[in-house]
């Protein structure tokens, strides 16, 4: 396989888990022009679309080679779709070449996911509902202490950030128990 379909198949992979994973078309391409844009050539092509993956690289000696992939599952999962974001600056800053950034990308996606009894203690957290006993005392990850008073906020991350009537922000990759990267909840 030359190098050209390799670079392709590299954009594809990270468009797909990232697409799968529940990332905006508009980042899944985006993604994927980065990727490509590492063959040097003006008028590389990504196309990302719910369902569909498009990619286009122009070779002169050969004519553009195109491919492209369905994507028929759906899941969420922000830590892959990080994972692969570091990828493909890595590879873009030319930190790590082809074959490594196609092993990482390997890697990411065959990553084992939360058990679903995980992911439904997150998400009842994330939603607000209480879950006594889980995050009580500091944080073990940075010390800080909970938030106190008695608001909607009592006893959740202390990273939380209200950001508006009813909805709130947070990072939690600090966080040891419960290890979610990115949660936006309405409450």
């Amino acid at each position: 396989m030359d190098d050209d379909t390799k670079l392709l198949n590299l954009a594809l992979d990270a468009g797909e888990i990232m697409l799968t994973s529940g990332a905006e078309t508009y980042r899944v391409q985006d993604t994927m022009l980065r990727i490509l844009s590492v063959s040097g050539r003006k008028q590389v092509e990504a196309l990302a679309l719910s369902t569909m993956l498009i990619v286009s690289l122009p070779r002169e000696e050969k004519g553009p080679l195109s491919m492209a992939r369905g994507v028929k599952d759906r899941s969420v999962n922000f830590e892959k779709i990080c994972a692969v974001n570091n990828m493909s600056r890595s590879f873009v800053a030319g930190k790590i070449t082809l074959e490594e950034a196609t092993q990482k990308v390997l890697e990411i996606h065959y990553a084992p996911s939360f058990a679903p009894w995980q992911r439904i203690l997150g998400m009842s957290r994330d939603s607000g509902i209480p879950t006594p006993g889980l995050c009580t005392g500091p944080c073990p990850a940075t010390g800080l202490k909970q938030l106190p008073g008695p608001s909607p906020m009592r006893g959740i991350c202390p990273w939380d950030v209200p950001t508006g009537p009813g909805v709130r922000i947070g990072m939690r990759a600090a966080c040891r128990k419960f290890p979610i990267a990115v949660f936006v909840t309405a409450w």
